[in-house]
């Protein structure tokens, strides 16, 4: 019996380990995700900035990925997952598209 004893208790913490890293997981997820809803929010305050005539014209500057991205936006379609990666992928874009969307708007307030 003492043999297993070290096993039992090894056992025992990469189990409390999985369960802690599980939740600091799904934690961080939440985080990053609602931190994600305000920087839309952002994003749609500067979209609407812009007028009408001119939103079409932005939306052509944009690639597929960050098209479909801000289409969700506006249809208020902000469901992002819960897959680190996929949220992280989903930040990069939505910051070449603020990017993207402040160049637009100091160009058209030039010309």
């Amino acid at each position: 019996m003492n043999e297993f004893l070290p096993i039992i208790i090894l056992v025992i913490i990469v189990i409390i380990g999985f369960k802690v890293c599980k939740k600091n997981y799904k934690n961080r997820a939440t985080y990053i995700n609602n931190n994600l809803l305000e920087y839309c929010c952002e994003i749609i305050k500067e979209y609407d900035k812009i007028p009408l005539d001119k939103q079409h014209e932005f939306k052509q500057t944009l690639t597929p990925k960050e098209l479909e991205l801000i289409n969700r936006l506006i249809f208020k379609n902000d469901n992002f997952g819960r897959n680190l990666n996929i949220l992280q992928t989903q930040m990069f874009t939505l910051e070449a598209i603020m990017q993207k969307l402040r160049n637009f708007q100091s160009k058209t307030s030039i010309t």
